[in-house]
């Protein structure tokens, strides 16, 4: 079969779009959650990946972009790549100007997040903190309640633990008891916690995060930890009822 000179072109653009948009379409970014403590920040960024799509090409990277003000020029500040078990890419950046601003752009391909980096308080002054905790899906997305917290611009957030509730938003748990079954198990917890960081994604947007494990957190009842141990009782017996690589990357997203 021959093909006409207006064909091949034709072809020829559609491959070349093509294999663009495979280099710049990367994932959606869902929310970030950030903290600083003694002159390391540390920024995590969420995304819409699939910890289960074995074989999957690579996401393309999350870059890091920062200015000092409005008027200012972004400046690439790191490159990460995406972790697909988790969903997340990690930045750590250190030697961090603690008592400046900063505001902050991460993209992924043609997906983009902004945020603001605060300065750590002056010694001397007022820090209102918002402490939440024990998050059942009852009433979500609470907008009214989360509207009032931004509304009174706290310094700090602290989340001390439930997060989520293992067998809300309609979405039964999945305990990954191998390490064969744990990206289906994280695909099971993230479809809780995407929820979480739905809600509260403009409260985390500009003001630092610190975020606890509790037992609904890691699909456990009442006692657990235990320094690790496989949990074998039921409520009272400590431990944790999943397999710990599943534990690590679940408690690693907070």
């Amino acid at each position: 079969m021959r093909l006409s000179a207006r064909a091949i072109f034709a072809l020829t653009l559609f491959v070349s779009l093509s294999g663009l948009n495979e280099r710049v379409c990367g994932a959606e970014i869902l929310w970030s959650q950030y903290c600083q403590h003694l002159g390391k920040m540390k920024l995590l960024v969420h995304l819409e990946v699939d910890p289960t799509a074995a074989g999957a090409k690579e996401p393309v990277p999350v870059e890091l972009w920062l200015r000092e003000d409005a008027g200012a020029d972004w400046e690439l500040a790191q490159t990460q790549p995406v972790d697909q078990l988790t969903a997340t890419a990690l930045f750590v950046v250190e030697r961090w100007p603690r008592h400046a601003g900063r505001l902050f752009r991460v993209t992924c391909g043609d997906s983009d997040w902004e945020g603001r980096f605060r300065a750590e308080p002056k010694a001397g002054t007022t820090l209102k903190l918002a402490a939440l905790s024990c998050h059942k899906d009852i009433a979500w997305p609470w907008k009214e309640a989360i509207a009032e917290l931004i509304a009174h611009d706290p310094d700090l957030v602290f989340f001390s633990g439930d997060q989520i509730y293992e067998n809300d938003y309609g979405s039964p748990m999945f305990r990954a008891q191998t390490k064969e079954e744990v990206p289906r198990g994280m695909k099971n917890y993230l479809e809780k916690y995407r929820k979480f960081g739905e809600a509260f994604r403009e409260l985390m947007r500009d003001r630092p995060t610190i975020m606890i494990t509790d037992e609904h957190d890691v699909f456990a009842n009442d006692l657990w930890g235990r320094g690790g141990a496989r949990m074998k009782g039921t409520r009272t017996t400590g431990g944790y009822p999943t397999h710990p690589d599943w534990v690590n990357a679940a408690e690693f997203t907070q």
